[in-house]
């Protein structure tokens, strides 16, 4: 409460240069209140503390202003509401009169807050608020007064004992008050926070739109044997390219199944659905490859007819590529959605001797985002698709690797690919791969190397990994492998994320509502 000793120091101050300016015209007035406060004993006058700085200034008030105050205050016993002085006060003070501040009655601090008023809206350049509405002093009104002009709400009233509360440094770069009926300066509030707290992290971040004409941000001096190299760019276009512009030797589209071109690949899921018509039967067709690229299409033949170069056969193919890299925060929000329930159902089963599924090795991922579909329906995670198992986030041979995505680090529930792999440890050496091995990451990883998005950064950059494997023969376990000791083969990580996050689109036989295709 030391500040508010030192403004209303400060405010006796101006009261008592006031009542010198106007003293002629209100001495008789005061005279008519002199008996109601001289009555009563007069409290010591106590030093009240220094005032803080005078606005405008940042120079400190030293305590030796505090007596000159106190000094200047002692004025009439009673305050007169009869008159106002006017701005500005004389710099001359007279001595005047002790003023009984303890002992005021209620109609004399109604006079000295109206005077506050209109100082400080003059002070502060605001508008001057109405009159206080009061009984004079000594007499008793017989009906009630009339209502004063009634002034615009304040942000936070107070009654007249109450302190005046200033700004806080960060809502004013210079000190200001909230005063009675007198409207706060305007200033800037922060947003409102939703009900629900912060908005979510929205890790939908690919481009909403691709550029086929836009240079390729992989980098084509570094191929690993997985994906398999394309034509075209992507699996999905040359799918559809052998869709709509291929020569066809046999009627494979009678038959329900996928293009010849696609038969077999074990790096792509496959969906088609047939429809007919009085006169003809339209096979449709989907795949979603292991590079994510997605491939729809459509064959229109006579049912009349078997011949796959019937002019009447109408082809067509539309597709999207394979989706960017994203950035940290999304990819920090797929670890926590799925990442970390991928490690817990892996981590479930180590040690027990109990196999996932079949006991494969891939057994062990493709059960946990198979798990989290049946969990999740309406944020499905992409699936295993061959050996890939959603956001690719490391690949690797001996000597060189590339990193993908904003994320700087491998979390737990990242799932790792191993393709012939031996690596060497102490004195013997593991072999991680015939040809492919799968395991489930439990440990966070910060790689010894900076990382980035297309960074370089080999096998041996990487760290230690620590994982929960299995295969047929050996239940699910926890072990340690030093990528250090690399010495042959290639390496995958990926993070598990949200198909529709990522792609844009949850996979199905038509092509999804808004999502922009190209057509081949």
């Amino acid at each position: 409460m030391g500040w508010l000793h030192a403004y209303l120091a400060n405010l006796k101050s101006k009261a008592a240069d006031a009542k010198v300016a106007s003293l002629n015209g209100y001495a008789s007035v005061r005279g008519k209140v002199s008996g109601t406060s001289a009555a009563k004993p007069a409290a010591p006058a106590k030093s009240p503390p220094p005032p803080p700085p005078r606005r405008g200034t940042n120079a400190p008030t030293t305590s030796k202003q505090a007596p000159q105050a106190a000094a200047s205050l002692r004025a009439s016993n009673s305050i007169s509401r009869g008159t106002r002085p006017e701005l500005p006060l004389p710099e001359q003070q007279e001595d005047a009169d002790h003023i009984d501040w303890a002992n005021l009655t209620p109609e004399d601090k109604a006079v000295f807050f109206t005077w506050l008023d209109e100082f400080f809206a003059r002070y502060l350049s605001l508008p001057i608020p109405p009159q206080r509405v009061g009984a004079p002093v000594g007499t008793k009104s017989a009906s009630p007064p009339m209502p004063a002009k009634k002034a615009p709400p304040p942000a936070a009233t107070r009654r007249p004992s109450e302190a005046i509360t200033p700004l806080s440094s960060t809502e004013a770069s210079e000190p200001a008050m909230f005063l009675p009926n007198t409207p706060p300066p305007p200033r800037d509030l922060p947003p409102r926070i939703a009900p629900g707290g912060p908005p979510r992290i929205n890790f939908s971040t690919k481009p909403a739109s691709f550029d086929v004409d836009a240079p390729d941000l992989r980098d084509d001096n570094f191929q690993l044997s997985y994906p398999r190299p394309t034509t075209h760019g992507s699996s999905a276009l040359d799918l559809g390219h052998f869709v709509v512009n291929a020569p066809w030797s046999t009627p494979w589209y009678t038959a329900g199944v996928p293009p010849p071109s696609a038969q077999g690949r074990s790096d792509m899921r496959w969906t088609g659905s047939t429809g007919m018509s009085f006169k003809t039967t339209t096979q449709t067709g989907s795949a979603l490859f292991g590079d994510l690229s997605a491939v729809w299409y459509t064959v229109a033949f006579p049912r009349s007819s078997t011949d796959p170069n019937d002019p009447h056969i109408q082809r067509s193919a539309q597709y999207v590529p394979p989706p960017l890299p994203l950035q940290c925060d999304a990819l920090i929000a797929a670890s926590k959605t799925y990442g970390e329930q991928v490690a817990a159902f892996a981590e479930s089963y180590a040690g027990t001797g109990r196999y996932v599924s079949r006991g494969e090795c891939w057994d062990l991922a493709h059960e946990a985002l198979q798990m989290l579909t049946s969990r999740m329906p309406a944020a499905i995670p992409i699936p295993s698709i061959g050996r890939t198992h959603g956001h690719l986030i490391y690949s690797g041979r001996v000597g060189d690797g590339r990193w993908r995505g904003g994320d700087d680090r491998i979390r737990r529930g990242d799932i790792v690919e191993w393709r012939s792999v031996r690596i060497n440890q102490g004195m013997g050496y593991a072999i991680l791969g015939d040809p492919d091995h799968t395991a489930v990451v439990t440990r966070e990883l910060v790689p010894a190397m900076p990382t980035s998005d297309g960074a370089h950064v080999p096998p041996a950059g990487v760290g230690v990994l620590e994982v929960v494997e299995q295969s047929v023969g050996m239940p699910p376990k926890t072990a340690e492998y030093d990528m250090a000791g690399m010495a042959q083969g290639e390496v995958w990580v990926y993070r598990p994320i949200g198909m529709k996050a990522y792609l844009g689109f949850e996979w199905s036989v038509e092509v999804p509502n808004g999502v922009r295709t190209y057509s081949v």
